[in-house]
């Protein structure tokens, strides 16, 4: 049986990168104060298109007026060129987190937040962002939501993408992909262990 594991980077992605984009998983569930987070999630709507952010969360806290939740989002950047590309902007409030001293806080777009990251791995938020777009906080995330959701089943069933990769077959590629789309598997499967 395959299971899932981190330290098995896809081959697109730069070891720092990679380091990096945990990193800020962990900085969501920990200092950001999000009860949901995934990474690599498809289909944020931004300003500057649909992005896929390599992290994003969502904060739940309490007020006078009922439940608020934020929608967190992180893009590493760990070189000029890739922060040069452009990074999204999808979430109420949005971050850039890079390698210390890559990037001044004024080079970022008005409202975008800057976590430096260390060599120790230590991350340290030196510029703090304000809440982007119109969406009202007692007004349930859905999309965003069901994306993270969408996401974590995906990483289970196919660790790194490798689903397709590992098929031998075409059948088993065929049965792969339905397996994805409607999270069914046979007991002969189960039983064997066949990637998920």
């Amino acid at each position: 049986m395959t299971n899932f594991d981190l330290t098995r980077k896809p081959g697109n992605e730069s070891p720092l990168h990679y380091r990096l984009k945990w990193r800020a998983l962990v900085w969501l569930l920990g200092p950001g104060r999000c009860k949901w987070v995934a990474p690599e999630v498809e289909g944020v709507r931004s300003p500057n298109g649909r992005r896929k952010p390599d992290a994003l969360g969502i904060a739940r806290s309490r007020s006078d007026r009922g439940w608020e939740y934020t929608v967190k989002v992180v893009e590493v950047k760990v070189s000029r060129s890739d922060f040069q590309a452009g990074y999204c902007m999808g979430g109420d409030l949005n971050y850039v987190m890079t390698p210390a001293g890559l990037v001044a806080p004024e080079e970022l777009e008005p409202g975008v937040g800057l976590i430096e990251v260390d060599d120790c791995g230590v991350a340290v938020v030196t510029r703090k962002p304000r809440r982007m777009g119109n969406r009202d906080p007692r007004e349930f995330p859905q999309d965003e939501v069901l994306a993270i959701l969408q996401r974590l089943s995906n990483m289970w069933r196919f660790p790194n993408g490798y689903w397709v990769k590992e098929a031998k077959e075409p059948g088993e590629q065929a049965r792969a992909l339905r397996r994805r789309h409607d999270g069914r598997r046979t007991v002969g499967e189960l039983a064997s262990g066949a990637h998920r």
